[in-house]
This record gives C-alpha cells, structure tokens and sequence, in this order.
C-alpha cells in the first residue's frame, strides 16, 4: 500500500477507528522494521508496513495511518462522495434519461462488477 520506504522520524497521520474524537493526529516514527514501524505516540502498537492499519500484537485494530494530513483529506473526500453516490442510486428505480446504455456499461466496468 505504501510507495515509498518509511523512515525514522518521519511523521504519519494518525486516526483512530473506535473514539469518539476521531481527529486526525501527527505522530512520529522511532523505529522501522520489516513488518512494522513503531511511534512512541502509539505506545504498544504497531503500523502495519503494508497497510499502515494501526493494532496491537494480537492484531486488534484502533486506527489507520496515512503518509500526510492532505492524502488522508482526499480519502475522507472520496470515501464521502462514494457513499453519496451509493445513496443516490439506491433510491433510483430507473436509469436517467440522460444516461445511455453504454454509459451504464463504462460504469458497470469500471467498477468491475460482472452482468
């Protein structure tokens, strides 16, 4: 998941999944390991190399980390404007009018889904 290489002293964005203040949060790394890398801000957890998921050592997981403030931004964004879009269509009954066919097909590929 991520494409470059983290570093020591390199700052994540941090946000937790289960609080009931989910604001984002700078924390910085102290250690980079194989697996996982490791921040004192997040004392007896673990950041995922692969996924940057935050958990513990038995694998529960409190949060996710994003490379900056700015890439988590366009996810919230993304994510949000996807439920949007999945809300929208649940309540349409029929295509629009000014939806073709093969408009309706780009989209059925694009998001992969198989007739």
């Amino acid at each position: 998941m991520t494409d470059s290489q983290l570093a020591v002293g390199q700052t994540l964005c941090f946000v937790p999944s289960q609080s009931s203040d989910r604001q984002p949060r700078d924390v910085s790394l102290s250690r980079v390991g194989c697996k996982f890398a490791y921040s004192p801000q997040l004392a007896g957890l673990q950041i995922s190399l692969e996924t940057l998921k935050v958990s513990d050592k038995q694998g529960r997981v409190y949060g996710r980390c994003w490379l900056s403030r700015e890439l988590h931004e366009e996810d919230r964004i993304r994510q949000q404007t996807w439920r949007r879009f999945q809300y929208a269509i649940a309540y349409m009954y029929s295509a629009p009018q000014t939806l073709s066919t093969e408009m309706i097909q780009q989209w059925l590929s694009q998001l992969e889904v198989r007739p």
